[in-house]
């Protein structure tokens, strides 16, 4: 059966171009929001790939930038130390207002309504994917911090709870450049940027694979199709290999992308949802890693071309 299934997830992407088939935009921005591209002069010398063109047009790489590398996962987890201080605090508020009974515990029929409404917007933000992905967003945090596996929360619990949410959906990108200052901190997003670059290739290859019906446009549904997974393993850097990971935010993810509510993403839209499941929750240290990786590999196409 597992081989059975591997080969109807290769089939779907079977007829899909190679990653090297496709251009990555013409002229990358050092902005890590988009992958917009912008036309190229028809004087301008021709470069030897579209990945190595797009890093080329990003800044160079700096002393500042390797600076940024050293010193992002300390100052990172020092800040989210921090955070989690200020995070207990909040909790014990929020618990005390979710716990109407007064029994010191909570349970799911607790985690409902409006109140709990109101938490969640804190723990992810000023937009809530659908009752369904919150539900498994929920289900996910829950698993992490039920310590005696009985569908109860304590205090200690909830603190656990809704941290972990927090944590699941954290712009870790944001947090660098908070604990490094501006200057570091815009090395990184440098950096990130030239990470994108890749990712948009690799995107743009994903959604012609998944577009089955070619209208343009991937609804949820598309992303239940058994070559998803298949193909988030595929992402650079292996960002979004973890499915277990991934799938839990996978709905916040789709309803930021989604900025007109249509419930369908086009193809600059499937890019940034993909990018925000790759940096949402990152490891700071393991991104750190790849993002040196990626410029040691930059530098030697560059030193080959």
């Amino acid at each position: 059966e597992e081989e059975e299934q591997e080969e109807d997830e290769g089939s779907m992407i079977a007829d899909a171009p190679a990653w090297g088939a496709w251009a990555a935009p013409s002229e990358a921005s050092s902005d890590t929001s988009s992958c917009s591209s912008r036309e190229v002069s028809p004087h301008s010398p021709p470069r030897r790939s579209g990945l190595l063109r797009a890093s080329q047009d990003l800044p160079p790489v700096g002393p500042e930038h390797h600076q940024s590398l050293q010193e992002a996962p300390a100052a990172w987890r020092e800040l989210v130390r921090k955070k989690g201080l200020i995070h207990r605090d909040w909790a014990t508020s929020r618990f005390a207002s979710l716990d109407t009974d007064g029994d010191g515990f909570l349970t799911r029929s607790n985690l409902s309504g409006a109140a709990f409404a109101r938490v969640l917007l804190e723990c992810l933000g000023d937009r809530l994917p659908d009752a369904e992905d919150v539900d498994v967003l929920i289900d996910a945090a829950m698993r992490g911090a039920d310590v005696e596996g009985d569908g109860h929360l304590g205090r200690e619990d909830f603190e656990a709870f809704t941290w972990r949410l927090k944590r699941m959906v954290a712009d870790t990108d944001f947090e660098v450049v908070q604990a490094l200052g501006a200057a570091k901190g815009g090395a990184w997003r440098d950096l990130a940027a030239r990470a994108r670059v890749p990712h948009c290739e690799w995107a743009a290859t994903a959604f012609v694979a998944l577009d089955t019906d070619n209208d343009g446009l991937l609804a949820r549904a598309d992303l239940r199709k058994p070559g998803f997974e298949y193909l988030l393993r595929q992402c650079p850097g292996g960002r979004l290999a973890d499915i277990a990971a991934v799938r839990p935010c996978e709905g916040l993810a789709f309803r930021r992308a989604d900025a007109k509510g249509a419930g369908r993403l086009a193809k600059a839209d499937f890019e940034e949802f993909t990018w925000q499941l790759a940096r949402m929750g990152a490891d700071v240290a393991t991104e750190g890693a790849r993002l040196s990786e990626l410029v040691t590999q930059q530098k030697d196409d560059e030193a080959g071309g």
